[in-house]
């Protein structure tokens, strides 16, 4: 965070009280990786297995930036090195199933410190399932019904950030618990 103010504006300007800070773009920083995905319906090892399928993609992604006068460069804020998100799912006569997972390995989390100022500290990895369910009524009196259920972060998996990199010095453990959510829609 830099002053919108320059040094010589705010020695005219006389106190420090009103001026604000804002994120300024030094001009440094590198950011580069690479992303794969994998699509796999069963159906091609199997006619069996029709509707059955896998889905996965995975980045990695590596970011140097400099912050102020900070001469030691960071990585991105928010930015993890490794994500990976994978869905087995099941899709047919009319009933659909999935079950998912977000991985995403450790990072710099931005977070609020006192008087509410961005304060930057390590967020442990995170491993997150979701599963749904539904189904959709092809057929008959209930035609065009579509009955969805949902539950996320089924394992309840908290937000956890520490400081200066070492994983005995937890300054926050939020959880969030366990989403369900149902769903009703008629479609004609």
């Amino acid at each position: 965070m830099l002053p919108q103010l320059s040094p010589d504006q705010l020695a005219q300007l006389g106190t420090t009280f009103g001026t604000t800070n804002r994120p300024t773009n030094n001009g440094e920083g590198k950011l580069y990786g690479f992303e794969g995905t994998v699509s796999l319906p069963f159906e091609i090892l199997h006619p069996w297995l029709e509707g059955l399928g896998f889905t996965s993609s995975a980045s990695y992604t590596f970011s140097s930036v400099r912050l102020g006068d900070n001469p030691e460069p960071i990585t991105v804020p928010g930015l993890s090195d490794w994500v990976v998100n994978s869905t087995l799912y099941f899709e047919r006569w009319g009933f659909e199933s999935r079950l998912s997972h977000r991985y995403r390995s450790a990072f710099l989390a931005e977070v609020s410190g006192i008087s509410t100022t961005r304060v930057l500290r390590t967020a442990l990895e995170e491993s997150i399932f979701d599963a749904q369910v539904g189904y959709r009524f092809k057929e008959g009196a209930l035609e065009g019904l579509n009955l969805t259920f949902q539950g996320l972060n089924l394992t309840d998996r908290p937000f956890i950030n520490f400081e200066n990199e070492d994983e005995r010095r937890v300054r926050q453990v939020e959880y969030y618990g366990r989403t369900f959510l149902a769903g009703i829609s008629y479609s004609f």
